[in-house]
């Protein structure tokens, strides 16, 4: 902060002296910011957790460095309602700043067919730092997270310094929760659908003048609409409390025979007229719309006998399958979905070959099977069709939103989602058993997710409708609205929406997303989390265990080798999987914890130069007169002078040592040629 005297003189320029740079020498800090900063890049993490410890009077370890989901939780408590909208607000504001500044790749050719372009290409991670101390910035959150955001940044990790009580400042923790969120509030969901809205319009104005412009006419049909006439005999046959009584069962097997014998009442009814039988199915079908319609919208009775707002009978277990890594079963009324999650290493990420050529990896894989006995059919199983791969995409889309990043979880997850009953709201049913069982599987997801659909009956006016919670089957073939709503209890992950008629009024859009919340937090609180509250700590016994390490990016070529030799006899010795990124992340995959170990040190020993006294275990691989050659790790080796084998005089290395021989040794640093030596002789006593 600079003060500045108000005098006659200093008031003429005073914007000129109050911004220029204070004349403070700030030479005496840089060294030791420089110091800093040296240690940082050299000792890691060791001399983060100390520098905070000295500057900050807080112990923190890479236990408690990260925040929990609980701290978060915690901090929306502690900050002050306005506040959070303020910050809410300001999102908005900051991201439509950004988006209009968003640039997007380009190309195009000239007519000898040369290629023209600019590719833009969001980087995978960035990091973000707040400052501390006194001051509370979540400004300084929201003005660097939101553009990161926009721009399409993967990974955002923000670091802060902490209070005296070892935890980050409310505000800023509700701020950076907030920014990088990926559930969407109801509130927010709906100004986003009407903003859409409003876009699509004037997109179809432009599509009308096209057809207008250049359309041609329609093709005519002939209409097949059932004679009324023949509605008129049905209705003497069988009455209208006649077809509401066979519709009237919360069991889908029984409804379906009742028709079938009002059906075949009919069929023999109408014997002599052939012009009738050949529509009767569809008069039948129609028939039973019309009741139904007419008892949800008049009457306020559903088919099985529920209220309005009222949830089949629920029903969650996990750990169902005992050998998978994570299972878990979901059953709303008459469907019921099994899930179960495989892990494996991220070297078997799903390859995509697709249309953006930036994506070619998928690392969460969402399948949904949809088999005939399902629906009490028997057909030829074939593969998925493009309703059993838009379901699967919807409970993909749903749970992305909750998965931990790589980083934090480095495994390629795939969830299967097994269809064992179906009548109605299978892939919302898909949604709530993932779940569960990604939490059995042990996978860290940020928040629970539970899914639910509407449905909806409407009237000769746009007042007169009745929006109903849970459909099922039935609901769904008559009425005029399929809403699918997901989300977790702070906001909405994933919507999808069919509908039968013209549009829907603002109305009945807040309706059906407040009725999707009341009862995805009912299902989530009440059904879901009696079952299984949050992720296991550990994967299950029989999934891959994986060890993660960071190494000079520099000396991936020494853990490799040529042509992959060092790390491919790694992985024979030890039976295990190993993943390398080319910011020197490794990832070693395996079972056995023991050969994990083994890998992991093998790897350090590799990528560590040898230095004065450290201390390694190898093998005897090759002895010569004049010394023993000793493997420490696949393509790492020393020389022992056969000086330094022994405290005893020794005449021949064979007297001593052995091929295969597992053997302790010294670094004694550089010898007058430059060369590393090491030493058995030397190793001390405690080793």
């Amino acid at each position: 902060m600079r003060k500045v005297k108000l005098t006659k003189e200093s008031t003429k320029d005073i914007l000129e002296t109050l911004l220029k740079r204070s004349p403070n020498n700030y030479g005496k800090y840089e060294d030791a910011v420089a110091n800093i900063l040296a240690k940082v890049k050299a000792e890691g993490d060791t001399a983060l957790f100390a520098f905070t410890r000295e500057f900050d009077k807080v112990e923190v370890t890479k236990d408690t460095i990260r925040v929990t989901p609980e701290e978060i939780e915690e901090a929306y408590k502690l900050v002050d309602p306005s506040l959070i909208d303020v910050i809410k607000k300001a999102l908005v504001n900051i991201r439509s700043y950004h988006e209009k500044q968003l640039q997007n790749s380009w190309f195009t050719s000239t007519t000898d067919g040369t290629m023209l372009g600019q590719k833009v290409t969001a980087l995978n991670c960035v990091g973000v730092y707040v400052p501390g101390g006194k001051a509370v910035y979540p400004s300084s959150v929201l003005m660097n997270i939101v553009p990161a955001k926009v721009a399409g940044v993967d990974r955002i990790v923000m670091t802060t310094p902490p209070g005296k009580d070892g935890k980050v400042n409310p505000s800023t923790l509700v701020a950076a929760n907030e920014a990088g969120a990926n559930e969407i509030p109801e509130e927010k969901m709906i100004e986003a659908i009407y903003k859409c809205h409003d876009v699509n319009q004037t997109i179809i104005q432009f599509m009308d003048k096209i057809v207008a412009e250049c359309g041609k006419p329609k093709h005519e049909y002939t209409s097949c609409a059932i004679p009324d006439e023949m509605f008129a005999a049905m209705k003497e046959i069988v009455t209208p409390e006649d077809m509401e009584n066979a519709v009237f069962t919360d069991e889908k097997q029984k409804r379906e025979e009742n028709i079938r014998e009002i059906t075949d009442k009919l069929a023999e009814a109408f014997a002599d007229k052939e012009e009738w039988l050949a529509v009767l199915g569809e008069a039948v079908y129609q028939y039973q719309k019309k009741t139904v319609r007419k008892m949800i919208l008049k009457d306020h009775k559903r088919p099985d006998g529920r209220a309005i707002n009222q949830i089949r009978p629920l029903a969650a277990e996990v750990d169902l399958i005992p050998r998978v890594h994570g299972s878990a079963m979901f059953t709303r009324g008459q469907t019921q979905i099994c899930d179960v999650v495989t892990l494996a290493p991220l070297s078997e990420v799903q390859k995509i070959d697709g249309l953006d050529a930036n994506i070619t990896t998928k690392r969460y894989i969402h399948q949904y099977n949809f088999p005939a006995y399902s629906v009490g059919e028997t057909k030829v199983s074939r593969g998925p069709g493009r309703r059993e791969i838009g379901h699967g995409a919807l409970a993909e889309k749903a749970l992305v939103a909750v998965l931990p990043s790589e980083e934090e979880f480095p495994y390629a997850i795939r969830a299967v989602s097994e269809t064992f009953e179906s009548n109605g709201s299978t892939s919302m049913a898909s949604t709530c058993a993932s779940c569960m069982a990604l939490m059995a599987a042990g996978v860290p997801i940020k928040s629970m997710v539970a899914g639910i659909s509407c449905g909806l009956v409407t009237g000769d006016t746009d007042d007169d409708y009745i929006v109903l919670t849970d459909i099922q089957g039935l609901e769904d073939f008559f009425g005029d609205m399929d809403f699918k709503v997901t989300g977790t209890h702070k906001g909405i992950t994933a919507i999808q929406m069919d509908i039968k008629i013209h549009g829907l009024t603002r109305p009945i859009v807040e309706e059906a997303i407040a009725r999707t919340r009341e009862a995805r937090l009912y299902i989530m609180d009440e059904v879901m989390s009696k079952a299984i509250s949050k992720p296991r700590k550990e994967v299950g016994a029989y999934a891959p265990k994986i060890i993660q390490i960071q190494i000079d990016p520099n000396k991936i070529g020494d853990v490799v080798g040529q042509k992959g030799k060092t790390i491919n006899e790694i992985i024979a010795r030890t039976d295990v999987k190993i993943d390398i990124t080319d910011e020197g992340a490794v990832s070693v995959c395996g079972t056995d914890k023991e050969k994990m170990a083994e890998a992991i040190d093998m790897i350090k020993t590799i990528t560590t130069d040898f230095e004065e006294g450290q201390i390694f275990t190898g093998t005897v691989v090759s002895i010569k007169e004049f010394g023993a050659f000793i493997e420490f790790a696949p393509g790492k080796e020393g020389m022992v002078h056969i000086s330094k084998i022994s405290k005893e005089r020794i005449n021949r290395v064979e007297d001593v040592l052995t091929l295969g021989d597992k053997v302790t040794v010294v670094c004694l640093g550089k010898d007058k040629m430059g060369r590393i030596s090491f030493s058995m002789k030397d190793v001390p006593e405690n080793n």
